[in-house]
């Protein structure tokens, strides 16, 4: 499926996750003013919304403010949904997005986040959602400033086959260096 556009329109997000564009944009005063465009008027953390209407509040963010804003707000995932307990390190917080992007939605077919270890320091990940690309680069960054990895590369493969285009999954390659402890 295309970026932007909810597999179902049933599905809902809950206030956690969508507090993160708040959090993550400067402009906290257009940004409310995307929301409320959405139907969104106040943003409460045990309410649940439409995730369509999220999906627009990020699409105009980006026309806005640009991917840069869509990758900030990304980041900030980690940090406001809910994601399972005792995470011990950076494979098995990006082996688990899949879990917490589940329990961030309801109500419908949302898609989902697909791990597959190449190397102590290289995954692939398979994103088949709605989310732009930048979104989601900016959740990987996220979860790796919170395992203090600095160096990050993501390497957006066959980007012919990319969301933004109209297709049904992006597809990444995450490497970074390894801490002499991992070594």
């Amino acid at each position: 499926m295309a970026e932007y556009r909810a597999f179902d329109q049933r599905t809902e997000i809950n206030g956690k996750t969508v507090m993160s564009a708040l959090d993550a944009v400067w402009n906290k005063k257009v940004v409310l003013e995307i929301f409320a465009r959405h139907g969104i008027q106040s943003i409460r953390p045990n309410s649940w919304y439409p995730m369509q209407s999220f999906l627009d509040v990020l699409r105009e963010i980006s026309g806005e403010f640009g991917d840069r804003e869509l990758f900030a707000v990304g980041e900030k995932i980690p940090f406001w949904a809910d994601f399972p307990k005792k995470i011990k390190d950076f494979h098995d917080a990006l082996s688990k997005i899949d879990i917490a992007y589940h329990r961030n939605h309801r109500g419908g077919e949302i898609g989902h986040y697909r791990y597959t270890k190449l190397a102590e320091n290289k995954v692939r990940m398979i994103c088949d959602n709605p989310y732009p690309c930048r979104f989601d680069q900016g959740i990987f960054h996220g979860l790796a400033k919170n395992f203090d990895i600095k160096d990050l590369k993501i390497t957006h493969r066959e980007v012919s086959l990319c969301r933004r285009y109209g297709n049904i999954f992006c597809d990444y390659i995450l490497k970074w260096s390894l801490s002499l402890r991992d070594r």
